[in-house]
């Protein structure tokens, strides 16, 4: 958020904005968690494949991609949000 925005909100706004993108950080970080999970089961389901079958298994990643292009990106945009609101925060002498 830009820092007039910033300035712009009242003390009860900020603390909600913060809780709000302390949530989504949450829920990004979960889908990133499940996206890492479920790609470490694929892999290993694919390297138990490859070796019962003799180097004919193949693995298949694009399914995956979307979320954890989702959990970088969300990951950064959320986390310089949070900067700039927890500095705000500290300038008001909230918390």
């Amino acid at each position: 958020m830009k820092p007039e925005k910033l300035a712009a909100l009242t003390d009860e706004q900020l603390l909600k904005q913060k809780k709000i993108i302390k949530n989504t950080h949450n829920i990004i970080l979960a889908t990133g968690v499940v996206a890492m999970l479920l790609a470490f089961i694929m892999f290993g389901y694919h390297i138990g494949k490859d070796a019962a079958t003799g180097g004919q298994s193949t693995f298949y990643y694009k399914p995956l991609l979307p979320f954890v292009f989702i959990f970088i990106i969300g990951n950064v945009v959320v986390l310089s949000e949070k900067k700039s609101i927890d500095d705000e925060i500290k300038k008001r002498k909230l918390g």
